[in-house]
């Protein structure tokens, strides 16, 4: 009689040292999820504060661009250059300016130059096709080309500046407050 009383002894603590092990073994579980949890939550606000840092930065360069005023004036400079004297004056000097192609070539020239002086700056990025407009009707022979064409394409290149600048600036104000999904937005604009 003394057997079945041991076996059940003997059951019951191997019941529990297994409650024992499988309550150790949850612990365990759950130490281990609640710190995977605090490096995946350490994870998403690190990379969540990367995407602030290019976000301001971004903000920073367009308000930085807008706020620029030397571009402007060496724009217009070469814009007023290129619709008075290449365009009216070499039209008006032995009409030189009337010879097709090689009457026209300096003031190609100018608008090439200013082209590529602008489109480094980030003044050709957005609503490029009025702008192309614009060139390629200051290309055109004949008084068409006399027109400022050029000078107007650089005044609105700057409007257009302008805008994203002060966009910039408040978009700058409410920083904190931007979703992740807004903040990838400002930062792979271009």
């Amino acid at each position: 009689m003394i057997f079945p009383q041991i076996r059940f002894l003997i059951i019951i603590y191997y019941m529990a040292d297994k409650a024992q092990q499988t309550e150790a073994e949850a612990e365990k579980k759950k130490a281990e999820f609640e710190q995977e949890k605090m490096q995946a939550k350490s994870a998403a606000q690190k990379q969540t504060m990367d995407l602030a840092e290019r976000a301001r930065y971004k903000l920073a360069e367009l308000i930085r661009n807008g706020n620029d005023t030397t571009v402007l004036i060496i724009g217009l400079t070469l814009a007023i250059i290129k619709d008075t004297v290449m365009d009216v004056g070499l039209d008006f000097l032995g009409g030189f300016g009337e010879i097709p192609i090689l009457g026209q070539l300096p003031g190609w020239g100018i608008s090439a130059l200013l082209i590529f002086f602008m489109s480094g700056k980030g003044m050709l990025k957005s609503k490029i096709t009025v702008k192309v407009i614009l060139y390629l009707l200051d290309l055109l022979p004949f008084l068409v080309n006399d027109l400022p064409f050029t000078t107007l394409s650089v005044l609105y290149s700057w409007n257009d500046v302008k805008e994203k600048a002060l966009k910039a600036e408040g978009d700058m104000e409410v920083l904190e407050d931007m979703t992740e999904a807004q903040l990838q937005q400002i930062a792979e604009s271009e």
